[in-house]
C-alpha cells in the first residue's frame, strides 16, 4: 500500500512540474562556479551542506535584456469574452465575470502588465550548460579556469514547483500576447484547472525566461526557474551530483580546500 501511495505521489509531482522540453531526465548538466570571492565560497559550502542551489534574480543576470519580451496587445471585447471562460478543478466551465472580484475589460491591460512585472520580479533562475569542455564557459563563469564545475543529472532536481527546460536561441525578440497573460490572470489560481494553468504558464515561461538571442547559443544553456514567492532554494538529490571538476588553473590551496569539503559531504 505504501509503495502504491509513493508511486501516486511521484506521478503527481511529475505532473505539477513544468517541463519545457529539450532535456531528458538522465541528461548531464554542468554548473560552473568561480570560487573567486568569499561569497562564492560560502555558496559552494552551503550547496554541499544543504544539497540546495540558489537562483539568481533576472536583474542580476549578465544580459540586461533578459525577460524583455515584446508585449503585443491583442485584446478586444471578443477576446476578453474568450479569456473569461475557464475550466475549474472539477472540469466545470466557469465564467470569470460571474464572480464579485472580476476584472473589467477596461482595467485588464493594466492588471496583466502588473502581474507580469510581479512574475518577473519573483523569478529565480539557475543556469546550467550542456557542455563541460567549453573554454569560453570556463573562462566566463569559472574565473578563467580557476574555479570548478558541478556535474549534475537533470533527475537530481525533483521539486514539483520548478520549471525545467533548454533555452531556445533566436534572431528575433520573443512576443507575448496580452491574451495569454489574461488567460492566466483572470481565473482564480486555486480554482483554475491545473493542467490548463500549467500549459498557459509553460507558454509564458518559454517566451519570458527560456528564449535568448542567438549570440548566447554557444552556452547551450539549460535552466531551472522558480518563484521566490513559493520557495527560496531548489533542493537536489545527493546521488544526482555526480562529480566536481576542477579548472585547469585551480590552485593547490583551493584544490585542498575542496577535497576537505568533499570528505565531509555525505554520499548516499
Amino acid at each position: 500500500m505504501a509503495e502504491h501511495e509513493d508511486r501516486i505521489a511521484y506521478l503527481n509531482q511529475k505532473r505539477s512540474r513544468i517541463d519545457l522540453g529539450g532535456v531528458n531526465a538522465h541528461d548531464s548538466i554542468y554548473k560552473y562556479v568561480s570560487l573567486e570571492t568569499k561569497t562564492s565560497w560560502n555558496r559552494f559550502e552551503q550547496m554541499l551542506d544543504d544539497s540546495e542551489l540558489i537562483g539568481a534574480t533576472v536583474s542580476s543576470l549578465n544580459d540586461p535584456l533578459e525577460a524583455d519580451a515584446r508585449i503585443i496587445n491583442d485584446l478586444n471585447i471578443d477576446m476578453y469574452d474568450e479569456c473569461c471562460r475557464y475550466f475549474d478543478r472539477s472540469g466545470v466551465l466557469r465564467d470569470h465575470r460571474n464572480f464579485s472580484d472580476f476584472i473589467e475589460f477596461k482595467n485588464l491591460v493594466s492588471h496583466v502588465e502588473k502581474r507580469l512585472e510581479k512574475t518577473t520580479e519573483n523569478a529565480r533562475i539557475i543556469a546550467f550548460a550542456r557542455r563541460l569542455d567549453s573554454h569560453l564557459l570556463w573562462s566566463h563563469y569559472a574565473n578563467a579556469h580557476k574555479g570548478a564545475c558541478f556535474h549534475f543529472s537533470i533527475d537530481a532536481f525533483r521539486e514539483p514547483s520548478i520549471t525545467v527546460g533548454a533555452v531556445n536561441y533566436t534572431l528575433y525578440k520573443p512576443v507575448i500576447p496580452t491574451s495569454l497573460l489574461a488567460r492566466i490572470a483572470l481565473p482564480p489560481a486555486k480554482s483554475h484547472h491545473p493542467e490548463d494553468r500549467k500549459k498557459l504558464r509553460a507558454d509564458l515561461y518559454r517566451s519570458l525566461f527560456y528564449t535568448k538571442p542567438m549570440d548566447w547559443a554557444y552556452e547551450e544553456e539549460v535552466r531551472i526557474t522558480y518563484s521566490a514567492a513559493q520557495m527560496t532554494n531548489v533542493p537536489f538529490e545527493k546521488a544526482g551530483l555526480y562529480e566536481i571538476i576542477l579548472g585547469a588553473r585551480c590552485s593547490g590551496d583551493d584544490r585542498e580546500r575542496i577535497e576537505g569539503l568533499l570528505e565531509k559531504y555525505p554520499r548516499p
